[in-house]
């Protein structure tokens, strides 16, 4: 067991900052896809409005 705040820290920094930046480039995967989905929503309300 770790005993010293700064050795703990050193330890699992590296772990954070990797998870960190995993959480990041799925947010950006993510909002591609929110992109994606509402220009495909807005593509098909607009045909709605024009076929009527």
């Amino acid at each position: 067991m770790l005993k010293n705040k700064e050795a703990f820290c050193a330890e699992v920094m590296p772990l954070y900052l990797s998870k960190l930046e995993d959480i990041e480039r799925q947010l950006v995967q993510l909002n591609q896809i929110k992109l994606n989905l509402q220009q495909r929503i807005a593509s098909i309300q607009q045909e709605q409005i024009e076929s009527e």
